[in-house]
C-alpha cells in the first residue's frame, strides 16, 4: 500500500525488478494490487490528533486489498507505521512491517547506528526507535531545525503544497 505517488512508483519499480531477477525473465510481471492512499488525508488526521480516524482509514485500505485477493499487505511508507499495530489488530490479512524488516536487516548487517529521515511525523514518532533501542541499536534522528530544513527541501523537490 503506497503512501503517495512518489514513493509508490519507486516501490512498484523495485518489486518488478526483484521479481524479474528472481524468475530470470524481463518478460514477466508480478500480479499485484496497489492501493495508493491519500497521504495528505493521513497527514491531516495525524496533525489533528485523529488517530482513531487514521486507523479506520488505513484499516479500510488494507481490507480493500484483501477483498481483491492480496496474500499480504505492506505499508510502503514509514508514516503509516505509526498505527501499524492498531491496523493489524483490525484485519485478517497478514501485514509485513517495514520497521521489523529494517530491524532484521540491521541485525544481519550488524549495524549499531543509523539515521532516520522521513516525514515530520516519522521523525518525531518513536515507531522506529522501539525495536532498535531494545537491542542497543541507535537511531539518529535530525534535530528540529534539521527536520525543518529536510521537510522544506522535500517540498521543493516534489513540489508539494
Amino acid at each position: 500500500m503506497g503512501a503517495g505517488p512518489e514513493s509508490t512508483v519507486i516501490y512498484y519499480q523495485s518489486i518488478i525488478s526483484k521479481f524479474q531477477e528472481k524468475i530470470g525473465s524481463k518478460e514477466d510481471l508480478p500480479e499485484l494490487f496497489i492501493n495508493s492512499i491519500n497521504m495528505y488525508k493521513m497527514f491531516n488526521l495525524l496533525m489533528n490528533g485523529k488517530t482513531p480516524e487514521l486507523v479506520a482509514y488505513l484499516t479500510d485500505a488494507v481490507q480493500k486489498l484483501g477483498s481483491v485477493g492480496a496474500d499480504f499487505v505492506v505499508f510502503t511508507g514509514n508514516t503509516p507505521h505509526i498505527v501499524f499495530d492498531q491496523v493489524q489488530e483490525n484485519v485478517q490479512i497478514p501485514m509485513i512491517s517495514m520497521v521489523e524488516e529494517t530491524y532484521s536487516k540491521s541485525k544481519e548487517f550488524k549495524l549499531e547506528k543509523f539515521g532516520l529521515i522521513g516525514t515530520k511525523f516519522t521523525m518525531e514518532n518513536n515507531l522506529f526507535k522501539k525495536p532498535f533501542s531494545a537491542h542497543n541499536i541507535d537511531i539518529v534522528v535530525p534535530n528540529r531545525s534539521e527536520q525543518e530544513y529536510i521537510i522544506k527541501e522535500k517540498i521543493k523537490l516534489f513540489r508539494l503544497p
